[in-house]
């Protein structure tokens, strides 16, 4: 992934970085990229994540279920 003016804070989380990529508030349906690694250069970041569906983080926070990994990324 690339990011132009991210902020920062995120480079020092302690927790899972969830980026919301697409959610339809209607229906519920969505992509979510969760981050595993930043590299910060100025006002741009790069890193690498992992996408997750909208339905697979639900079923986290709900029933405390691993997100099943659906792609890898990396740019």
């Amino acid at each position: 992934m690339r990011w132009e003016r991210p902020w920062q804070g995120f480079a020092i989380s302690k927790r899972p970085v969830f980026l919301n990529l697409e959610l339809d508030l209607r229906t519920g349906h969505g992509t979510f990229l969760k981050v595993t690694g930043w590299a910060f250069d100025g006002y741009r970041a790069t890193g690498t994540g992992r996408i997750h569906t909208a339905a697979s983080l639900r079923s986290w926070m709900r029933y405390g279920l691993p997100p099943a990994d659906h792609q890898a990324v990396a740019l």
